[in-house]
């Protein structure tokens, strides 16, 4: 009886044992996921956090949008589609995670839903989220109206102070114009101008503030009344208030009527300069002209503008040797002489000594566009080049290994050239016909391509961890054999002497990604190992070929079935020495 007895537990123990086998039996090729199950699933919860906040900002702007009738953008409501079904599908895995059945009557977690919730986990956040966070961050606008309807009361109010200040501004010149006529003083002709603008912008702001007060709770009507008179204010009523501050005299008396040969024997001068520069770029742009180039924009307008301004000057000379002795008339021409060198001719010499070419290549002002299809084209390149090594590097940190310091800077460089591409190739698209802002851009669109994202691309990473440390490896031997090293360069021979002393040591290196000198290192290796064995284990058969390793085998991936024959034998044989040592 007691021999039935112990036959019957040792039945119930196999049964359970062979329960837990089916839920560890997952692939072992694809243990990783396995392995990285509660980081690839919290990774997972914080995009999905990510991607439910920046879902709720998107549906936000879009609410407000449509309230101001608004055209909701077709990317932007594709985009919402897209990410609630992600959001479904991740809160379904989420939930799978807390409603994953245990095995083994609950004693241990399920191996092969676990593997496939790490799997689905990964994948959805590189696959599907990321993906979708980076197209919410190229969103401009939600809308084509992008109007934003507030403030209304605020604009109105402040624009009923500035009427009021500007109304009280030109009572105040009012009064000084009537002064200086009543003592027979010529009125400044920018005051008579500042008076007339000041009538007009008052009367344009008295009717839209009626308006304002009319047209009911409208929001768009009430945005754009309210937009106008933001304009008016900034446009018009402050600059008109900034220019009556600077009215020292209204009016000026004869006696300040003089100099006027001197203005004029010094526009003569001027002018005189201005035709000898004007020559001189001419001809610059008649050679250019000869050899096919494109003359810039900038130089076609100076030669236009010297041409008007040479002519209106002349037509001032003559018109001051034959107007007489009439000091009122002699005045405002000597002081229209005086007004064209400041604002015109002086400005224009000074432009012309700016003039490094007047020219360009016409070969150089062409395939914008083609420059702008190839730097969207390596945009593209470098983010999916990125998103290969970033994974790479996430894998690197999973098995708890050091990243390259190169690598990390990188990816700190892709991200930083990727966002002047892009702001790039969002200004090409705004910037309208004008040809020379176009082959600047278009010019540093190349050399961007060129010095940076074309070396990035080039840049590859066969490996993103950090080199074999050969000082680590001595070290940890060394610890583990007592050993001490007083100076650096005694180590590989002090290392080497110990353990070639004649004793058994079974030496193990883990994991080798890449070749190592054993002599350097001071360990010993084929007839000369003396009593130290060497067991070496990588995945990559070329570095023992390197290292010029003998009795080399592989380890396959076994498969499904073959796993879990190994572990039935291995768990059934561990059990009944068990059993026999309890028995003994």
């Amino acid at each position: 009886m007691a021999v039935l007895g112990a036959v019957g537990s040792i039945a119930s123990v196999v049964s359970a044992v062979l329960e837990v086998g089916k839920c560890l039996a997952a692939p072992i090729g694809q243990f990783k996921y396995l392995y990285n199950y509660n980081t690839n699933l919290k990774n997972l919860e914080t995009e999905y956090m990510t991607l439910k906040k920046t879902r709720d900002e998107v549906q936000g702007k879009v609410t407000a949008a449509k309230i101001n009738g608004e055209a909701i953008k077709q990317s932007v409501e594709e985009w919402q589609t897209k990410v609630n079904n992600t959001i479904n599908e991740a809160e379904s895995l989420i939930r799978e995670k807390e409603e994953n059945r245990r095995c083994f009557k609950g004693l241990r977690p399920n191996c092969i839903n676990s593997y496939k919730h790490s799997k689905k986990a990964f994948k959805l956040k590189w696959d599907d989220i990321r993906p979708l966070l980076q197209q919410e961050e190229r969103f401009g606008e939600v809308s084509f109206s992008g109007i934003q309807q507030s403030n209304y009361e605020t604009n109105f109010d402040k624009i009923r102070d500035d009427v009021l200040k500007l109304k009280n501004a030109r009572l105040k010149v009012g009064r000084k114009v009537e002064e200086a006529k009543i003592k027979g003083e010529e009125i400044e002709e920018d005051v008579k101008k500042w008076l007339e603008d000041v009538d007009s912008i008052v009367a344009k702001a008295e009717e839209l503030i009626q308006n304002q007060s009319s047209i009911g709770t409208d929001h768009k009507t009430r945005y754009e009344n309210s937009k106008a008179a933001s304009k008016l204010m900034v446009d018009h009523i402050g600059p008109l208030l900034q220019q009556e501050e600077r009215f020292d005299e209204v009016s000026h008396s004869s006696i300040q009527q003089s100099n006027y040969e001197t203005n004029f024997d010094k526009i003569r001068d001027d002018v005189l300069k201005l035709k000898n520069a004007r020559f001189k770029v001419g001809r610059k742009v008649e050679e250019a002209e000869i050899k096919g180039e494109e003359i810039e924009a900038d130089v076609k307008k100076w030669l236009q503008d010297v041409d008007s301004i040479i002519a209106k000057a002349e037509e001032l000379i003559e018109n001051q040797s034959s107007i007489g002795t009439d000091h009122k008339i002699r005045y405002q021409n000597s002081k229209a002489a005086s007004e064209l060198m400041v604002d015109h001719i002086g400005p224009l010499l000074q432009q012309e000594e700016r003039f490094d070419e007047v020219s360009h290549s016409s070969i150089q002002q062409s395939n914008y566009e083609t420059n702008f299809d190839k730097i969207r084209d390596d945009v593209l390149k470098l983010k999916n080049a990125r998103l290969k090594v970033q994974r790479k590097v996430e894998e690197a940190e999973n098995n708890v290994e050091e990243i390259e310091e190169d690598v990390k800077k990188w990816l700190e460089d892709v991200d930083s050239i990727i966002v002047k591409a892009q702001e790039l190739i969002e200004n090409q698209s705004s910037i309208g016909t004008d040809r020379k802002t176009r082959y600047q851009n278009s010019k540093a669109a190349s050399e961007l391509m060129v010095d940076h994202i074309g070396p990035l691309l080039q840049q590859e990473f066969k490996k993103v961890t950090e080199t074999l440390d050969v000082k680590k490896v001595q070290t940890e031997i060394a610890d583990k054999l007592g050993l001490e090293f007083n100076n650096e360069s005694e180590r590989a021979s002090k290392l080497y002497k110990r353990l070639n002393s004649g004793k058994k040591i079974l030496l193990i290196l883990d994991n080798i990604w890449e070749d190592l000198d054993l002599k350097t290192t001071g360990i010993p290796s084929k007839r000369d190992r003396g009593g130290c064995k060497l067991l070496l284990t990588t995945r990559n058969l070329d570095v023992l070929q390197k290292m010029d390793s003998t009795n080399n085998f592989g380890m396959g991936i076994l498969k499904e079935e073959e796993a879990w024959n190994l572990f039935q034998k291995m768990a059934v044989l561990a059990l009944l020495q068990n059993l026999c040592y309890g028995l003994m």
